[in-house]
């Protein structure tokens, strides 16, 4: 099953499937939701800096059995940012700030477009004077091997 939802993120398109939007057919409650999910795809398009037009920078969201849990635990949801930036190496998942950088880094959007469209800002200021999470020193070590193509 294929389903269009309209958030800003993954996070808010769990939390609101979880509270007030009603799921898709045949999703009778968050239980069948967290079974039958395998992943979520989330995108903006932002403004490029070297061409006219835009580009999309992407979230991406596997559904692992810690993810599944954050699905099923109201009080997991906001860990769900989290995971999927920790399961950038090893699930291939990625954050929007994660893309963000990325997109920024290959001189496709400039740093104000990558501010404006961070999930977390602040994080993404601090990445840019060298602060970065164990998850992104997980990733970048895998770029470096040659996995990723990111």
């Amino acid at each position: 099953m294929i389903t269009v939802l309209y958030f800003a993120g993954i996070k808010e398109q769990l939390g609101l499937a979880r509270e007030s939007v009603e799921l898709p057919a045949g999703v009778r409650h968050v239980g069948t939701l967290a079974a039958t999910l395998r992943a979520v795809v989330s995108q903006r398009l932002v403004r490029r800096c070297d061409a006219e037009g835009r580009v999309p920078a992407v979230e991406v969201m596997i559904n692992t059995a810690y993810i599944r849990e954050c699905i099923l635990v109201p009080e997991k949801t906001r860990a769900v940012r989290d995971a999927i930036s920790a399961g950038t190496s090893q699930y291939g998942m990625q954050t929007f700030d994660q893309s963000l950088w990325d997109l920024f880094q290959a001189g496709l959007i400039n740093y104000e477009t990558a501010l404006e469209n961070a999930s977390n800002a602040d994080d993404f200021k601090l990445r840019m004077q060298g602060i970065s999470s164990t998850s992104d020193a997980s990733r970048n070590a895998m770029q470096t091997a040659g996995y990723g193509g990111r």
